[in-house]
Order: structure tokens, then sequence, then C-alpha cells
């Protein structure tokens, strides 16, 4: 029964909760700004390194001589440059509580040709310090590295020489040792770029587009889920005709008495039963209703469980019917037996889904008005009613209203009314 999400009751939704957009504006904005000045990238450093290793091989005769090897990139791997035991002794030249783990999870590689690598460090220091701790690290795998080769060439060379081997070869040897430090070096200088942060001009912005974003989408599941019928315009998008009426406002009711008439009371008159899902608010609309039928000059009685009252050239004049007219319906034909030529009997029935006796009324009913109340009337009132109004729905003589008045529509008739004895009156014909 509920009508489906169009893009004018999405508007209407968000319109009616306007208020949740610039709260959550402002509650997202909010939380975002905490985000001011947190890093969304750390300080990194960067340094390259040339590394030509040149490492001691030996002759089919068995003489020792130096070999500097040509490796591709792909022949360079990470382990063989992020190393623990560089790692510790950068560490502890710095003395300043860098961890051989924190390098180790810092650390980064990258093999540039055969012959030059690129190390960074990044972390969430300022770039000073991740500067520091890179050149430290660079420093003691350049120091590891050309000490480890040299101690190899140096070592072939004592021995050949101990063996009185060609001197020609050891010198070779040894100049080869005394070169490394040409093979081996930092390659440049060591770069920086500092620590990202997340701008607070840029949250600021976003956090209010968020929060917009975020207040139309819970108005719109708060408007889906809500069970009340807002407007006529809802009740249109679920295909019922429907007229909105305000009982305090006699002119507003005007255009439903005008359409009872034309819709089956005629001038030979009728019965018309204002009925409700729940509450007692169709009393306000039944005494409106006959007041405008009065006005216009038809002979007008209107009906209640309180009593009865009927129009004259003096004004309204209460009936004496007795008691639970409305309860069976014998009483309620028989209240409504011998009426004045064209007369118009309005009933204010009792709440069809709380009295079911209030099916009663509309049996005799040649129109009956299914007032609901504006954002009091649930989806499920409505689909109720219509179910067990179904016959009168079928033959055409069911007609909607959504009350939209907030107070009651002036003293009851029956308290503006002088008593009578109760007089017959005849049934309409329809």
């Amino acid at each position: 029964m509920r009508p489906e999400l169009t893009l004018g009751r999405a508007t209407a939704h968000v319109v009616r909760r306007w208020w949740l957009l610039p709260l959550c504006a402002v509650l997202v904005a909010v939380a975002a700004m905490t985000l001011s000045g947190h890093h969304i990238s750390d300080a990194k450093a960067t340094a390259r390194v040339h590394v030509q290793d040149t490492t001691v091989s030996y002759q089919f005769q068995g003489q020792p001589q130096p070999f500097t090897a040509v490796h591709s990139a792909q022949d360079l791997t990470k382990n063989e440059f992020v190393d623990p035991q560089v790692a510790a002794a950068a560490a502890a030249a710095l003395k300043n509580g860098t961890t051989s783990r924190q390098y180790l999870d810092n650390l980064g590689f990258a093999a540039l040709d055969g012959t030059d690598i690129q190390l960074s460090y990044s972390d969430s220091s300022s770039g000073a310090v991740v500067a520091a701790r890179l050149n430290a690290y660079v420093k003691a795998l350049v120091h590891q590295r050309i000490n480890s080769e040299k101690k190899q060439l140096l070592q072939a060379a004592n021995t050949l020489q101990s063996h009185g081997g060609d001197a020609t070869a050891v010198a070779r040897l040894q100049t080869a040792a005394n070169n490394l430090p040409q093979g081996i070096h930092p390659n440049g200088a060591t770069t920086t770029s500092a620590a990202k942060t997340l701008p607070g001009a840029a949250l600021l912005a976003g956090g209010i587009l968020a929060g917009i974003i975020l207040g139309i989408a819970i108005a719109l599941a708060i408007g889906q889920a809500d069970p009340r019928i807002r407007s006529t315009g809802d009740l249109r998008a679920a295909g019922v005709r429907s007229l909105a009426v305000d009982p305090s406002k006699p002119d507003s009711v005007e255009a439903l008495r005008a359409l009872a008439e034309v819709g089956g009371v005629d001038a030979k008159g009728g019965v018309i039963t204002v009925v409700t899902p729940r509450g007692d608010h169709g009393g306000g609309l039944s005494r409106t209703l006959a007041d405008s039928f009065a006005r216009s000059g038809r002979p007008t009685t209107w009906l209640s469980e309180s009593g009865i009252a009927r129009s004259g050239d003096s004004g309204w004049t209460q009936v004496d019917a007795g008691t639970a007219v409305l309860s069976s319906l014998p009483r309620l034909r028989d209240a409504l037996a011998g009426s004045r030529e064209g007369e118009v009997v309005v009933v204010d029935a009792p709440a069809l889904l709380e009295h079911p006796s209030g099916l009663v009324s509309t049996a005799v009913a040649t129109v009956t008005v299914l007032s609901l109340r504006r954002s009091g009337s649930t989806w499920s009132d409505l689909e109720s009613m219509l179910e067990l109004l179904e016959d009168a729905v079928v033959s055409g003589r069911v007609r909607v209203c959504l009350d939209r008045g907030r107070k009651a529509a002036g003293p009851s008739l029956l308290s503006r009314a002088t008593t009578t004895a109760a007089r017959p009156v005849e049934q309409p014909t329809t």
C-alpha cells in the first residue's frame, strides 16, 4: 500500500526533516577535524649506493687474482642489502634509541641497475631524523661491505706472498683492496620528503559534504520507514484519490460537501457516514460537514453515539432517539426512518478498527467518508479500512479525506441544539 520512493517523495522526506542536514554536517565536520594534522604518509629519506664488488678468483694454475663481477639489476636482491648485522651496527652508531628491528621494518630497497641500488627509510619521525637513520645505515653498509671484500683480497695477497708467489699478482690484489672505496660508495646526496598530513580546510569541506549526504540518507531512511500518512501527495502516489480538509475551517469542507452531493447525495438526499480508523477525530469533520449542508439550505440531521441533532429555521434541535443507535442496523434504520424531503443525514461513526460496529453505519451510507489523520493514521490503517469497506470501494461510494486540522471544529452540535421530542425520520432514497 505504501507508495514507492519517487523524486518528489524523496524531496518531501528531506524537506520535512531538513534539520538533519545541518546537524549531520556539523557532527561529521567536527569528527573530521579531529583528524587534522594526522599523517597520511610518513617522512621518507632516499639514498643511492654504488656497489661494484671485487672478490678473489683463482686461475687454473691456482693463482689468486682480483675479480669484478658484472651483475644485472635482477641479480641484486633485498636480502643482500637489508642485513640484520648492518642494521645492528647502524643502530649502535646512532645511540638514540633506534633498534635494528626498526631498520628491518622500515627500510626499502630497489635495484636500479647492475651496479646501483636505492635504499629508503620511512617512519613517523621528522625528515631530519629519517635522513640521519638512513645515512647511518648506508655508512654501516658501505663499511661492512668494503671490510669484508678487503679482508678477502689482502688475505689472498698475504698467502700468495708467503708462499713466494708472483709479486705482480700480489700487487694486483693489494691494489684492488685499496681501490674498493671507489667501487662501493654512496652515490649522491640523501633526499628527504616530509610527512604528509590531512589539511584542515579539505577535511572541513569534506566533512560538511559527507554530513549533508549522511543527513539526506538518514532523512530518506526515516521517511521510508515512517508508517504514518503525511500528505495527500503520498496518498496519490499510492493510487488513492484524496481530499485535504481542516474541520476547523468550514471553507475547506465545502469541496467535500460538493463532492458528496455530486457523488451520491443528490437532490433526493442521502446518508453520509464519516468514519475513522482510530480515535475520535471524525466528530469534528462530521459536524463541520453537517453545518455546511445546513448552510447550503439542505435539511440536515447529524447523528452520533451521543445523540441526534436536526437543523431547522431556528438552528439545531436535539432529538431523543434512545441509546446505542449505531450499535445495530435495525436501530439505525429506525432512527433514519421518516426523513424530510431532500434531507442529508451525516453520521459520526465509531472508529472502525477500534469498534467493528462502525460497519453498521457504513451499511446505510450513500457516501462513506474515510477520514485519515495527517501524521496520525498509518498506511496499515488505511489498508485495513479499505479491506473492510471493499464492497463500498468497488461501488465507488468511498471518499478519502486527510484531516489536517490541529484542533476541534468548534462546540458539539448537541451543545448548540435545543431539545424537542423525537419524531421519526423517513429513510432517504438514493
